[in-house]
Parts: C-alpha cells; sequence; structure tokens
C-alpha cells in the first residue's frame, strides 16, 4: 500500500532516469530552432495514485502539440520503449531578460489531491518547486 512519499518518490526515480535524456533532447533542439522544445500536458486527468494501488498510465495527449511547433511529446521521447508514466507532463519554456530556459513540472494525484513539482534548467531558479498541493486546475 504506497504512502504519499512512496508515491512521490516513485514519481522523482521514474523522471531521474530520464533526466539526462531530456536535458540532451533539449540542447539539440535548442541548437537547431534557437528555443528549447515546449511540450503540453500529457494526460487529460492525472494519473490516480491511492492508499491501495501505484498508477501507471500510457498518457492519451501524447500526440499534443503547440500550435507553433511541429514536434509532440511522442517525438521528444521517441526511443523510450515503456510510456506507462506515473505522473502527467508538462514542458514550459521562457526566453527572460537573463536566457533561456525550461521547466519540466511532474502532476500526480494521491487519493484524489493533485501533487506538482517542477525542475528548472536555465537561469530563473524561481521555478525549481518542492512537491505541493496544485490548487485548482493551473494545468489545463
Amino acid at each position: 500500500m504506497p504512502t504519499l512519499t512512496q508515491v512521490r518518490n516513485r514519481v522523482d526515480d521514474w523522471l531521474i532516469v530520464r533526466w539526462p535524456l531530456v536535458q540532451a533532447r533539449q540542447s539539440a533542439y535548442f541548437t537547431a530552432h534557437e528555443r528549447y522544445w515546449q511540450g503540453l500536458k500529457t494526460a487529460s486527468v492525472e494519473p490516480e495514485h491511492t492508499t491501495a494501488v501505484y498508477a501507471n498510465a500510457k498518457q492519451d495527449r501524447l500526440t499534443v502539440k503547440p500550435t507553433d511547433q511541429a514536434e509532440a511529446w511522442l517525438d521528444f521521447l521517441v526511443g523510450l520503449d515503456d510510456l506507462a508514466i506515473p505522473a502527467a507532463l508538462v514542458m514550459d519554456v521562457y526566453d527572460g531578460p537573463h536566457g533561456h530556459g525550461y521547466v519540466t513540472t511532474v502532476i500526480a494525484r494521491y487519493n484524489g489531491t493533485i501533487y506538482s513539482r517542477s525542475q528548472n534548467v536555465g537561469p530563473e531558479k524561481y521555478r525549481i518547486i518542492d512537491w505541493h498541493v496544485v490548487e485548482g486546475d493551473g494545468f489545463a
């Protein structure tokens, strides 16, 4: 029976293994396009973890992409053998006064409550946010 801490660790562990690939692909994308790749939310509904079960779900929005970009999540994640992801993902990008960057956010439900955390790469370090309860639906 998973606890909230175990769910958070499971999501973090999933991302940690893939983080070097994300960074390499973002660097290549930036070199080719002079901007980072952006990924819209990967799931209509965040995977629901409970005290009884862990959730892994093949995300239902992996082919959705921003209107100004040709590549979707399936293009960005090409080569991953398992797309059963324990959290919804969002990849935001920015071009601020101190430079370009991107923020990866993971979103998961645990017993009906939505939790998320964000990891930033770039100059705006305030965008790094530890696990917290999400108020409202800020990740549509």
